[in-house]
C-alpha cells in the first residue's frame, strides 16, 4: 500500500516596510564653510551636494517594500540632487534630536513598518551600509550605529518599540547607553554596529569630493 505523505505548506514570510530617512544638513558647519570656502559651487556638477546625492542615486539598490526619503530645512530646496524616487518630507523641529523623533513619527505615521534614520554622509564610511542595516534586522528590533563622540549615526526601530522612547534625546551621548540598558531590560532584541568616527569620514567625503572635482 502506497504511504500518503501529507504536503506541508510554507508560511510565507512577509516582507516589512522600511523607511530610510535621510537629512540633507546632518553637517551644517562643514557644509557651510565649505560652500562658503572650500568649494566651488559655481557649477552643479562640481558641488559638494550633488557629489553626496550622486553616491546615493548610484551605489544603494533597495529591496523591495523599502523606500528612501529626504527631509529638508524646505521642500524647495535647490541642492536637492537625489533621485527623484526617493520621497521628501519637511523636517519639523528645532533641535537635531526633535528633528530626529519626529521624522520617525511621520514615518509611523505614514504605515511604515520600520524606520530608520540615517546620516547620509555614512556612505563615505561604508557603501554597503544600508544593505547592512537592511540584512540585520531578521533576528532584530532595533538597529544602532553610534560615533565615536558618543552621538547616533543611524538608528532604527519598528513601530511597537518607538514609542517606549518618544523623548529619547538622539544627540546626546549619555542617552545612548540608558538606551541600551533599557533595551536589555525590557528583553529586546538589538543589533549594535561598530561605531564610526564622524571626523574620518569627513575627511573620506572631502578627498573624493577634491578628487571628483580636480
Amino acid at each position: 500500500m502506497e504511504e500518503h505523505i501529507p504536503c506541508v505548506q510554507q508560511k510565507k514570510i512577509e516582507m516589512k516596510s522600511t523607511l530610510i530617512a535621510l537629512f540633507s544638513n546632518t553637517w551644517n558647519s562643514f557644509w557651510e564653510e565649505s560652500e562658503n570656502n572650500s568649494f566651488s559651487l559655481t557649477e552643479v556638477k562640481k558641488s559638494p551636494a550633488y557629489f553626496l546625492a550622486k553616491k546615493w542615486n548610484n551605489e544603494i539598490k533597495l529591496e523591495d517594500k523599502t523606500e528612501i526619503a529626504v527631509f529638508q530645512d524646505t521642500l524647495s530646496d535647490p541642492k536637492d540632487y537625489y533621485s527623484n524616487s526617493y520621497r521628501r518630507f519637511k523636517q519639523v523641529g528645532n533641535q537635531m534630536e526633535d528633528k530626529i523623533r519626529n521624522l520617525f513619527e511621520l514615518g509611523f505615521e505614514k504605515r511604515y513598518d520600520r524606520v530608520v534614520f540615517v546620516d547620509p554622509h555614512l556612505i563615505f564610511h561604508s557603501s554597503e551600509i544600508v544593505e547592512q542595516v537592511l540584512t540585520n534586522w531578521s533576528k532584530n528590533s532595533m538597529i544602532f550605529l553610534p560615533q565615536t563622540d558618543g552621538k547616533v549615526a543611524l538608528c532604527g526601530m519598528e513601530e511597537a518599540h518607538f514609542w517606549n522612547w518618544e523623548n529619547f534625546k538622539f544627540q546626546q551621548n549619555e542617552e545612548i547607553v540608558e538606551l541600551l540598558s533599557d533595551c536589555n531590560a525590557k528583553n529586546i532584541a538589538f543589533k549594535l554596529l561598530p561605531s564610526c568616527d564622524i571626523s574620518k569620514i569627513e575627511s573620506n567625503f572631502s578627498k573624493q569630493f577634491q578628487a571628483s572635482s580636480a
